[in-house]
């Protein structure tokens, strides 16, 4: 998976996790509006996060899975 270059950006300011997305990112990089709805897929459990204090992370590899599952 090659990342975007606001990603890149965003780890080189120290804005984020190398191979780890916050919600939001995962859901700019899918193209969706918001992270509301990975939010609740997450609650579901049909998608794996890790919470850390109030923030849900994905990591590239389940990123990429669920890339591939929406297209």
């Amino acid at each position: 998976m090659e990342k975007p270059s606001w990603k890149i950006e965003a780890e080189r300011s120290g804005n984020s996790l190398p191979d780890w997305y916050t919600l939001e990112e995962a859901a700019h990089y899918l193209g969706l509006a918001d992270g509301s709805y990975l939010g609740r897929l997450a609650r579901e459990s049909k998608i794996i996060t890790y919470k850390v204090g109030k923030y849900r992370f994905m990591d590239s590899k389940q990123l990429e899975i669920l890339a591939e599952k929406r297209n």
